[in-house]
């Protein structure tokens, strides 16, 4: 499998690859633009000055290097891309990680953590008749957990936290915030007290609370996706980088979710220019997005960009038609130069489908799966749903079932989350292709994302 490229830096990528600022320097940039493999060049030259300096002064002291990746199948993704650009050296000590991992292994904890399944399900148990639905109520739990010791949950209850992902009617009240409290989170604590359960936030504040050392000290950080680092997962970064640490945190436009990591950040670099799509996807994204003015507008620098335009993408209303197309596609891929990555919007039903499928036209291709890192050795021909693509890359892409987002599909939509944050799975989706795009759904059926299509940048293949 082809992972992440590195061609040769724009302009603006050069700027943040050679700035030696140290503290926390922000990463911004829309999907496509580069910002995690222009990380890790930064963090590639920040080890060669550090090891400089070691050499001449004749010290022994080891440079740690840390890149945090929110997505297990990054992991191994973006350790290629690190082990190419980063020096082989005996003082050199390099980790590519998850945040679990990391904080694991600084609290030095060695315990079993408490299923994620099996945790939503409590959580919903605790807070069904609250009137959430399952996805507001999981960011609320998380935004407690992650933000308020126990002690000073009333914080919460007083304050006005906001997710904009959200609808607005779902707006809580502080009356409403109160219930959370004392119906979901206060006997969620007790549940895991009473348990013996360890989840992601304890793993966290037991990072932050681990004794800090020249062992677990970072010198060159890197934290991709850092809009997901919880206020606790901060604490924790944060004390567990050297004095002198020089770190970058990546930001994705695309989020519009307000991340506690920006409180560290002391000066910020924007990447306006696109890295990997053709203009031709660029320009369909835009329109998938053109209600939501934020990320229009990172989009339309994007698009800005001096890059061919590329090949149309197609948007088939008809499904066997689409299938058997992409059989055909992808029986013609050479696995070894090219890589096709196929997501379904339909959730595992679908999927499943899919699978057999491919399974019966002999094409060799890996399930992506958020709980494992993405190994070396893969076939050149990817499925998953949406949620397990963040950061990745293809030659193509196709999108199956994109008006099937309301069926008891991904986790999102199963949970209530409202239409725009499934604009944003797709738009970013889509972003994932360096050179075409595919989009199928059932003309048949209600359009669901299918109306979100701008019809002058696709190509359409009706139904018949």
């Amino acid at each position: 499998m082809r992972k992440l490229t590195s061609p040769p830096l724009s302009a603006e990528q050069h700027g943040v690859v050679g700035d030696p600022t140290p503290g926390v320097v922000g990463l911004h940039g829309p999907a496509g633009s580069g910002k995690t493999a222009v990380a890790i060049r930064r963090a590639a030259e920040l080890a060669r000055v550090r090891l400089r300096e070691r050499e001449e002064a004749s010290s022994s002291e080891p440079v740690r290097v840390t890149l945090l990746v929110y997505d297990t199948p990054l992991v191994g993704y973006v350790g290629d891309v690190v082990a190419h650009h980063l020096p082989r050296h005996p003082l050199l000590r390099v980790r590519v990680e998850t945040p679990q991992t990391f904080n694991r292994s600084v609290a030095k904890y060695h315990g079993l953590t408490w299923p994620k399944n099996a945790r939503e399900k409590r959580i919903w148990e605790l807070g069904e008749g609250l009137g959430l639905s399952h996805g507001r109520l999981r960011y609320e739990v998380d935004q407690v957990l992650g933000t308020y010791h126990p002690d000073r949950l009333n914080e919460y209850i007083t304050g006005h936290p906001t997710a904009p992902a959200f609808n607005a009617h779902e707006e809580l009240t502080p009356e409403l915030r109160r219930a959370v409290v004392d119906r979901v989170v206060v006997p969620l604590h007790q549940f895991k007290a009473e348990h013996g359960l360890v989840d992601d936030h304890d793993l966290a504040a037991m990072a932050a609370a681990a004794p800090s050392s020249t062992e677990t000290q970072s010198d060159i950080l890197v934290v991709d996706d850092a809009q997901h680092a919880s206020a606790t997962q901060v604490r924790a970064i944060a004390r567990h980088t050297a004095p002198e640490h020089a770190s970058t945190f990546v930001f994705d436009d695309l989020s519009g979710v307000p991340s506690r990591a920006t409180a560290l950040v002391e000066h910020t670099h924007h990447l306006s220019r696109g890295w990997r799509c053709p203009g031709s996807v660029v320009a369909l994204a835009t329109g998938i997005l053109g209600s939501r003015p934020q990320d229009g507008i990172a989009l339309h620098k994007h698009a800005a960009a001096e890059a061919p335009r590329g090949t149309r993408p197609t948007l088939w209303g008809d499904p066997r038609r689409l299938i058997d197309h992409l059989v055909r596609q992808l029986e013609d891929l050479d696995p070894v130069e090219q890589s096709a990555l196929v997501v379904s919007f339909g959730g595992p039903e679908h999927l499943s489908q899919l699978r057999l499928t491919l399974e019966a036209a002999g094409i060799d291709f890996a399930e992506l799966d958020e709980a494992r890192p993405w190994p070396a050795d893969e076939p050149g021909v990817a499925i998953a749903e949406p949620h397990a693509v963040t950061g990745l890359e293809f030659d193509h892409v196709a999108v199956l079932d994109i008006n099937a987002e309301q069926a008891a599909a991904s986790e999102t939509a199963r949970h209530g989350v409202p239409l725009e944050v499934l604009r944003r799975a797709l738009a970013t989706t889509v972003l994932r292709a360096r050179k075409s795009v595919t989009l199928g759904y059932d003309a048949r059926k209600p359009p669901g994302l299918a109306r979100c299509i701008e019809p002058a940048t696709v190509v359409d293949v009706p139904y018949r």
